[in-house]
Parts: C-alpha cells; sequence; structure tokens
C-alpha cells in the first residue's frame, strides 16, 4: 500500500486528533471524578463503595486502578505518545462493559453503552496510531 494522498492523509490526520482529544477528555472527566472527587464525583471511598456493592474483589484497590488508568490514558491520549500505556485503560473499560452488561445495553438503566463504546474507540485508536498532529515531536528525536 503506498503513501496517502496529502490532502486524506491530513483530513485523516485531523480525524485522530479529535477522536484522542475527545476520548482524552472523557477519560480525564471521568477519571477525575473517581480519584479527586472533582465535576460532582464520589471520590475514591464512593467509587470504591460502588465497586464493593457489585462484589468486586479488592475494591478500594479496584478504584484505585481504575481512576488512575483513566487519568493517565487522558494524557496518553494527548500526548499522542505511549500508545502501549493505553492497555491497562483498555481492561478497566472490558471490566466495565461486562460488569455493566448485566443491565443491558443502555446506559440510563446502568447498561455497557458508555464503556463499550470507549474500549471500541480505544481499540480503534490504538490500531490506526494517533496521527501526525502529536505534540513536542522532540521528545522522540522527531521519530513517528
Amino acid at each position: 500500500m503506498g503513501k496517502l494522498q496529502k490532502p486524506y492523509a491530513s483530513r485523516l490526520d485531523a480525524a485522530l486528533f479529535l477522536l484522542r482529544g475527545i476520548a482524552a477528555i472523557a477519560f480525564f472527566y471521568h477519571g477525575s471524578q473517581k480519584l479527586f472527587g472533582w465535576f460532582e464525583g464520589s471520590g475514591l471511598s464512593g467509587f470504591a463503595s460502588y465497586l464493593e456493592s457489585l462484589r468486586m474483589p479488592l475494591p478500594y484497590v479496584a478504584a484505585c486502578l481504575a481512576a488512575v488508568s483513566e487519568i493517565v490514558g487522558a494524557l496518553v491520549l494527548l500526548a499522542g505518545r505511549a500508545f502501549w500505556a493505553l492497555g491497562p485503560l483498555v481492561v478497566t473499560m472490558l471490566v466495565a462493559a461486562l460488569t455493566s452488561g448485566r443491565h443491558g445495553y443502555d446506559v440510563q438503566h446502568g447498561g455497557a453503552e458508555y464503556p463499550m463504546t470507549m474500549v471500541v474507540l480505544l481499540i480503534a485508536l490504538v490500531l490506526a496510531g494517533p496521527g501526525s498532529f502529536v505534540p513536542a515531536r522532540s521528545w522522540q528525536g522527531g521519530a513517528r
């Protein structure tokens, strides 16, 4: 497969940038609700209590891991580097999808709609790569 034509490549890069950006905003928002209690979130203790009600083993540890994976994942998406570090976030969202899937698909009824969408978005971004709109390319000597 040859190089993409420049106008198409620019549109694809813009699309990947937009997808990375909106995913980063969503993950930062939800992660900071869990980790810091920001944006009317319940904080770690509230989230751990919720996980405990789901009979999640080690709910406080799971709450910490989930919250940190969302915050770190948001930063990785913004940076457009080290996509391998999105692995824990993919696992977190898969667990959320499987856990909430017991309630069906509709997110308004506690379903798996949101986490499933985010898993697919993350996998698509990992497969496609970050595109060329990546800040501070000099971090890695300009290498892609």
